[in-house]
């Protein structure tokens, strides 16, 4: 019986060496991370729980949106991801409110200045113009301040390839049907194109995107007759610039233009073939950046300005009512990195300035280039101690 056990008991044992070393060849060690820091470092180093969804992994997910796939993360909850594209989504992080968690694109802070509660939406972005994301899970408001409080989503846009040019052309069509829709008829389509490539010390990046979704109402018809599919449809656009003087000295620039419109109804039981509502995002920047011994400085100036339109009937007083809210953002970072020689720690020292507007036109109010927030942060902190011990 004891044999036995013995045996039974080094089986186990066996296994799970087998498992472990099994995950261990399988982890990526050497995997670069930006979002601890601000700078790369090695993912292992950073003492953070980061998950970094790779461009492998975004190429296996053709067909899905931003959300789709930060859905698939373990501890983030995108509220309304399965709903009707035109219905708005929520992101939390371990549970914290939408507004808590910070969003990203390149390191550069974005958020929705027209709303109240200044939140990014997401639906704004295209999946093709992304080359990975990665997610910060805990707070981090030491080096991104208050709208860190329970996360960080970096999303970093595709670069430039190492060739001369590049082109890339993608289409696909899906379906979008309810249970009692028959056949497999289209009804989303996707297209995107790109060029990119490097000439000397120049590289550029250029892409294009639309994407348009019917098939089915958000309301339930109560009758016989089905209600009108509301539509979704979005364009995307990026331009990025960039140019290395020498192996020190670097500057980038970006251009982005996003917008989606989309038809809605009236009520959860009421169709509607008048109210449509859009939202237009502008966003434009400059990055120069300087290596110098042991340290590494870049300075990083972006403007942001979104525009949200909606047409909704009114049926008190039988009027279609417009409502315009434009939001203007203004980021500034002034960071810098030094590294102590052979001690393994690192000091980061930034600047952050950011200026929030909003104009809103409503039939009920109106508010005229009112200042939302006027944020200058001044964060000087020893970020990490970093001892690696091989055995």
């Amino acid at each position: 019986m004891k044999k036995q056990l013995v045996i039974v008991g080094l089986l186990a044992c066996s296994f799970a060496n087998n498992n472990v070393f099994a995950q261990e060849k399988q982890e990526k060690l050497d995997e670069v991370v930006v979002t601890a820091t601000k700078f790369n470092l090695k993912k292992e180093n950073t003492g953070k729980v980061i998950h970094k969804i790779t461009a492998e992994e975004l190429e296996n997910s053709a067909g899905k949106t931003v959300l789709d796939v930060l859905n698939t993360i373990v501890g983030i909850d995108v509220r309304g991801v399965n709903t009707n594209p035109i219905e708005p989504k929520s992101v939390y992080v371990r549970g914290g409110r939408n507004r808590q968690v910070l969003i990203l694109i390149d390191g550069v802070p974005v958020s929705d200045a027209s709303a109240i509660s200044q939140e990014y939406d997401l639906r704004l972005l295209s999946l093709n113009q992304i080359e990975s994301i990665e997610v910060l899970k805990g707070a981090s408001s030491t080096l991104y301040g208050s709208g860190a409080a329970t996360g960080v989503i970096n999303i970093i846009l595709k670069k430039a390839s190492k060739d001369k040019v590049t082109v890339g052309l993608e289409s696909s069509l899906e379906t979008n049907n309810t249970a009692k829709s028959k056949g497999l008829k289209a009804a989303t389509y996707q297209y995107s194109a790109s060029v990119n490539g490097t000439v000397g010390g120049f590289n550029f990046v250029t892409m294009l995107g639309a994407t348009e979704t019917y098939g089915m109402s958000s309301a339930k018809s109560n009758t016989a007759s089905d209600f009108e599919a509301d539509a979704f449809t979005s364009e995307n656009g990026l331009l990025k610039l960039g140019y290395n003087f020498n192996k020190k000295f670097a500057v980038e620039t970006f251009f982005n233009y996003d917008k989606f419109d989309y038809d809605f109804d009236a009520g959860a039981f009421r169709d509607s073939d008048v109210n449509t509502g859009d939202q237009e995002q502008y966003r434009y920047g400059i990055r120069p950046s300087f290596k110098y011994n042991n340290g590494e400085f870049y300075a990083l100036v972006s403007l942001n300005k979104i525009t949200r339109n909606l047409n909704q009937y009114n049926s008190f007083g039988g009027t279609l009512d417009a409502y315009v809210f434009e939001g203007n953002s203004v980021n500034l970072d002034l960071v810098n990195k030094y590294d102590f020689k052979n001690t393994g720690i690192q000091l980061i020292a930034g600047l952050n300035y950011q200026n929030h507007t909003n104009n809103s036109v409503t039939p009920f109010a109106t508010i005229d280039l009112k200042m939302l927030q006027n944020l200058i942060q001044l964060t000087l902190t020893f970020l990490q101690f970093i001892f690696l011990i091989q055995v």
